[in-house]
């Protein structure tokens, strides 16, 4: 904090020897925020930005009770909150003093397109219809249930192949021993793809008709706006998504993109059926993605709001 706070007054100082305003941006981090509000008086502005529930989701209460009073000490002097979904931004605004402007931003596509397609990694397997998962594969997103739901729709003859791409090795390993996986993963049908460099994803992303955006509706995520489901919407992929995540749910919705099912084996190996099955849906799906992606989700369509947020910040 003391090394972050002085580096912090030394830019702002040049800023200003430069004829510049700085404004201060914290992300999330309850430290941050507090060395964000010692400066406040040197700054032009301090803007927030809460995407995750820190101070709701530590198991230990003394942690949450000590992030909620940081918070709270340090979001009095915030000019400006924002919050990648309404329900963060709600949450957001109650810790925040009343003078405290406040915007959304949903996290968005900023990924270009590919010049290649990766299709070695489907395994030479060109007439199923493709599902991607790109992300964490961490034991809290559930992905055994996932995994599940895939294996059942496989065993009910749906011509499908699935790529989960972003797991660690010993991730993968547990994964592969869920009943099912190993003999479809054997057949090609089911196959694995460790993290991959962020400007490969296109490439990944772009090879594939269908991206699973399946996440458990957990308290922490309720408020996400997960980013793999604007870059899977911004390639141009149809979407499977989970309901219990209002902004997920909204944006589906709104675009005719996909389908919504509920976070459980049965409902993702139908959502799975419904869409291998139905090529004509399929493709109107694709087609309404990329389309939705290219009027709601880049950030350059948040600029202007963003830009008036910093300018009715007082001096």
């Amino acid at each position: 904090m003391i090394a972050v706070r002085k580096v912090a007054g030394i830019l702002i100082d040049k800023a200003h020897r430069r004829g510049e305003k700085a404004i201060i941006f914290v992300r999330n981090h309850p430290a941050l925020l507090l060395v964000g509000a010692s400066l406040r008086h040197r700054a032009d502005g301090f803007i927030f930005q809460s995407s995750f529930p820190l101070e709701l989701q530590e198991k230990n209460y003394l942690e949450r009770f000590a992030y909620r009073t940081v918070i709270r000490v340090g979001s009095f002097s915030v000019d400006g909150v924002l919050a990648v979904s309404p329900l963060g931004l709600q949450r957001a605004k109650k810790l925040c003093s009343r003078k405290a402007s406040g915007l959304v931003v949903p996290l968005l596509t900023d990924l270009p397109a590919a010049s290649t397609i990766e299709e070695d990694v489907w395994g030479g397997v060109t007439e199923s219809i493709r599902f991607i998962y790109i992300g964490t594969h961490a034991p809290r997103r559930n992905l055994d249930v996932v995994m599940e739901g895939s294996v059942s729709a496989l065993d009910s003859g749906v011509d499908a192949v699935f790529l989960f791409v972003g797991g660690k090795p010993q991730e993968i390993n547990a994964l592969r021993t869920i009943s099912g996986v190993k003999e479809w993963e054997n057949k090609g049908r089911i196959r694995f793809a460790c993290s991959v460099p962020r400007r490969k994803l296109p490439s990944f992303l772009q090879g594939a008709d269908v991206g699973l955006s399946l996440i458990p509706a957990l308290p922490q995520y309720r408020e996400a706006s997960p980013t793999k489901l604007a870059e899977y919407m911004g390639m141009g992929l149809a979407v499977l998504a989970s309901r219990g995540i209002e902004l997920q749910e909204s944006f589906v919705n709104d675009s005719s993109a996909g389908l919504l099912v509920t976070f459980d084996k049965a409902s993702i190996a139908e959502g799975v059926t419904l869409m291998a099955k139905n090529p004509e849906y399929l493709e109107a799906c694709k087609a309404n993605s990329l389309l939705f992606a290219m009027e709601r989700l880049n950030y350059s369509s948040y600029v202007e709001q963003f830009k008036r947020m910093l300018e009715s910040n007082p001096s």
